[in-house]
């Protein structure tokens, strides 16, 4: 009896030390900012204590794991990871970052849910190695090697994936879907899947998000210390609000400040932006 007891305590014992390694097998020390707005642009942190709370986001705030954002009327807003990935929102569009770790191994382990709206991702290949896009009836299982998307969501259960660059494996239900460059994916609410070329049109935004990757693609192949372009200024870029009819205040069309502190802004609200800083990693 003694010893089945015994055998108990060292099994128990051993599952509990299994579970630990488990729990220290992922950290959650990443270090991934914005390091591009155009207000507005809001987020907020989910925890089980404090309610939904959205405030103005900060350029080079931290993102961490369970923030949301989200892009009113004319705003746009970049998430960089460590080795130079971009996360882009164009205007009234809305994310989670549900898993932000790094494992044990030194890899960075990212899901981003992207719930409604347009986005445009870089993936540098040091971060593509388990980094997952859940969308609304569909999922993006595994990138491969740099790759460039741009993703817009229709509605609950709609959407579409286009591959400028690299290849993405693209789950809908049961099948996956190999979805190489120049490639598009479709999907319905009704259950309808095609494969299409490109869409040919292009607009201010695909624009700017072009120009933020030629920005980047120069320094590294520059190659500059990251301390040398950390801080440099940003060239001239399009503003894409302009464009397409965004007011001229977007405070005005989504309030995200008081009105005192809205007030005091320059017509129009000023872009904030930063520089594509060049992280070591981002060479490989």
């Amino acid at each position: 009896m003694n010893n089945g007891r015994a055998g108990g305590i060292l099994a128990a014992a051993a599952v509990a030390g299994i579970l630990a390694a488990g729990l220290r097998a992922e950290s959650r020390a990443r270090i991934v900012y914005l390091s591009f707005l155009a207000p507005p642009v809001q987020t907020h942190r989910s925890t089980a204590l404090l309610p939904i709370r959205w405030t103005a986001a900060l350029l080079n705030a931290p993102v961490v794991e369970d923030e949301s954002l989200r892009t009113g009327d004319g705003g746009e807003a970049e998430v960089e990871l460590e080795c130079g990935s971009a996360v882009r929102l164009a205007p009234n569009s809305r994310l989670l970052f549900s898993r932000l770790r790094r494992r044990d191994d030194g890899v960075a382990t990212t899901t981003v849910v992207l719930e409604r709206g347009r986005f445009f991702l870089s993936v540098r290949h040091a971060d593509a190695r388990d980094f997952q896009l859940e969308l609304p009836g569909a999922r993006v299982d595994r990138l491969k090697g740099v790759a460039r998307l741009q993703v817009r969501i229709q509605d609950a259960q709609a959407g579409s994936i286009e591959v400028t660059a690299g290849a993405a494996e693209v789950r809908v239900g049961a099948t996956v879907y190999e979805l190489k460059k120049s490639h598009r994916l479709v999907w319905t609410a009704a259950g309808s899947v095609r494969q299409l070329p490109l869409r040919t049109d292009t607009d201010a935004w695909a624009e700017w998000s072009r120009n933020r990757d030629r920005e980047f693609d120069r320094d590294l192949i520059a190659s500059r210390p990251r301390a040398q372009v950390a801080d440099a200024p940003v060239q001239g870029l399009p503003a894409p609000g302009s464009t397409l009819g965004a007011p001229a205040n977007a405070f005005s069309a989504w309030p995200m400040l008081s009105a005192g502190a809205a007030a005091a802004l320059p017509e129009p609200a000023p872009r904030l932006s930063r520089h594509a800083a060049v992280p070591v990693c981002a060479r490989y």
